[in-house]
């Protein structure tokens, strides 16, 4: 009995800390987690806050950019919550440091940024009597403005920027969509002369052959119309030579009869002189015997 009653107290306790943990709920962040992700997200940001200790201690870039790079909201609550006050400001401070090298950082750390200023605001709250503590909050907000600020005015610039960008990308499609119009019409245009060439070269294929065809016909129609010829020539030849030979014959008998004509006319023109003699001396004797009876009249 005392044995049992004594091992009741060495039991007691573990088993009062497995169901408390068991049974409530963790809140971390004003999120609730179960029992795993409660561990999880502890076992990170215990590991995270040494990180961010030996970092800002040591002013290690390298380990805090390590540390920074996480950016899950549950986890930084945790690691936040861990950190001493003056830590939170000097890891406000490299954060604002970050930002103002590289602008774009702002939108990476913001849940860095909320975080810290959630826990500087508890500290003003907090140490309301502590001047230095308030001045150097002060200073910090004042240069946090000033970031705010130049990173809003590079979003101006920005929406300007991208309006701007906005014009030329608009000129650059229209130019695009018209150099595509204009290939695409080039291209049509290509392909119509190349068809209209392709159908030029073919009728003129046709027309050559049917040109050669029409001159082989008219090969062979003179090919027929030369035999034809040749016969008409052959006969033509003999015609000639049998006019030759007629005319042979009638120059001939045209000499011939040349021969008498020249004769006959001879004849006729001797014949006519002697007529013509004939008469002269006709006609002499005629006067003469005129001329006898007019002396024998005037002599009566």
């Amino acid at each position: 009995m005392e044995d049992h009653l004594e091992q009741i107290p060495s039991h007691s306790p573990k088993k009062m800390r497995k169901m408390g943990t068991n049974e409530v709920n963790k809140v971390v962040g004003g999120t609730a987690c179960d029992e795993h992700e409660f561990i999880a997200a502890n076992n990170q940001s215990v590991t995270i806050v040494n990180i961010l200790r030996q970092g800002i201690q040591s002013k290690d870039k390298n380990m805090l950019e390590n540390a920074l790079s996480h950016n899950d909201i549950k986890t930084i609550r945790g690691s936040v919550s861990q950190i001493s006050e003056g830590n939170c400001l000097e890891l406000f401070e490299e954060i604002m440091n970050r930002i103002e090298d590289n602008p774009m950082k702002l939108l990476e750390l913001s849940n860095w940024v909320s975080v810290l200023l959630e826990g500087i605001a508890r500290q003003v709250v907090a140490f309301k009597g502590d001047a230095d503590r308030i001045l150097l909050i002060l200073n910090q907000m004042e240069r946090f403005n000033e970031i705010i600020s130049m990173r809003l005015s590079y979003n101006q610039d920005l929406i300007s920027l991208q309006s701007t960008l906005d014009i030329f990308q608009h000129i650059i499609d229209e130019n695009k969509l018209i150099t595509e119009m204009c290939n695409k019409i080039s291209s049509e245009s290509n392909n119509a002369l190349i068809t209209y060439q392709f159908e030029a070269d073919q009728e003129n294929d046709e027309n050559d052959s049917f040109d050669n065809y029409e001159d082989e016909d008219e090969d062979d129609i003179d090919i027929g119309h030369e035999g034809e010829n040749e016969d008409d020539d052959e006969d033509d030849d003999d015609d000639d030579n049998d006019d030759d030979e007629d005319e042979d014959d009638d120059n001939g008998n045209d000499d011939d009869g040349y021969d008498e004509d020249y004769n006959g006319e001879k004849h006729k023109v001797c014949s006519t002189k002697g007529v013509k003699d004939e008469n002269g001396s006709n006609s002499d004797s005629e006067e003469n015997a005129e001329n006898e009876y007019e002396e024998r009249s005037n002599s009566e």
